[in-house]
């Protein structure tokens, strides 16, 4: 057993806990998405996505590990404000985004949830967007939390609320459909 030295605490104890956490095998996902793992396209470790609504193509970060897709976002304003986060779904938030070339557009869409976002940093509340986005002739309408990404060369961070049932992830491959 593994002990934690300073706090004496057992790190079996975390394992234990981690390894009984609810989790979904590759196989499962094939059978809620209706879609074998050899029926899947193979994509890179950077792609680019066209948004419509934005009119903007995003050089975009696959990241297997977030649950869902995360997009750029500044000067978040939430229309009829509500302090009560819940409150604000159904509301119509104004934001500025842009892509890794900064091309800018306000955007206006409706807010379709609130979640309470894990990262390296601790957790924090986002709102979600419904964002269609199109790689390679495939369309997709898929939940996107606003982020504030300045920081960060990848403007959009694709997670596996897409990836699941349609791509398969080749991390040795730069980009399929290039960048």
């Amino acid at each position: 057993m593994l002990i934690n030295e300073r706090s004496g605490v057992g790190v079996l104890v975390f394992a234990l806990l981690f390894a009984a956490s609810p989790t979904i095998a590759a196989s499962d996902y094939a059978q809620e998405c209706g879609v074998e793992a050899a029926d899947k396209v193979v994509i890179g470790q950077k792609e680019s996505f066209y948004a419509p609504a934005a009119n903007l193509i995003f050089r975009f970060r696959i990241d297997t590990g977030a649950t869902r897709t995360s997009m750029h976002a500044t000067n978040i304003e939430i229309e009829n404000f509500s302090p009560e986060a819940g409150d604000n779904i159904g509301k119509m938030v104004n934001f500025i985004t842009a892509n890794e070339h900064g091309e800018t557009v306000h955007m206006r869409e409706k807010i379709t949830h609130v979640r309470q976002i894990q990262n390296s940093l601790g957790s924090e509340m986002r709102y979600s967007i419904e964002l269609d986005l199109t790689l390679a002739e495939r369309d997709y309408r898929v939940e996107v939390n606003l982020k504030d990404r300045s920081l960060m060369s990848d403007k959009l961070l694709i997670g596996r609320n897409l990836l699941a049932c349609n791509y398969v992830v080749d991390v040795s491959i730069h980009s399929t459909y290039g960048v």
